[in-house]
């Protein structure tokens, strides 16, 4: 689905929706410079990129938590159920019918 061989939740989500979430649930770390996609190292995993990136930043001592954005994501749903890219519903989607197909009687 994700063209690799293991993945996150996270990377369901284009990178700049993510980062975007990342900039809101860290907005006191990351003052006055939020992070950017192009901050980011290269990486196929989108946790690991952040982590990497807030290292170099020596944002919240270089600890990024996944947590934090997903938080950020259900304090704010109601503006950002609208803002969620389309390829990361369909890939969402394709993730359910492939545990769905998974699950027997």
């Amino acid at each position: 689905m994700l063209g690799q061989d293991d993945a996150d939740i996270e990377d369901l989500f284009e990178p700049a929706f993510l980062v975007d979430l990342v900039n809101v649930a860290y907005q006191g770390a990351l003052s006055p410079t939020p992070l950017t996609v192009e901050d980011l190292p290269e990486d196929p995993r989108m946790v690991r990129r952040v982590r990497r990136a807030f290292e170099a930043r020596g944002v919240n001592g270089g600890r990024f938590s996944h947590y934090a954005p997903a938080a950020a994501l259900l304090r704010t749903q109601t503006s950002y159920a609208k803002k969620v890219p389309k390829v990361t519903l369909d890939r969402a989607e394709a993730l359910i019918h492939e545990i769905n197909a998974l699950i027997t009687d």
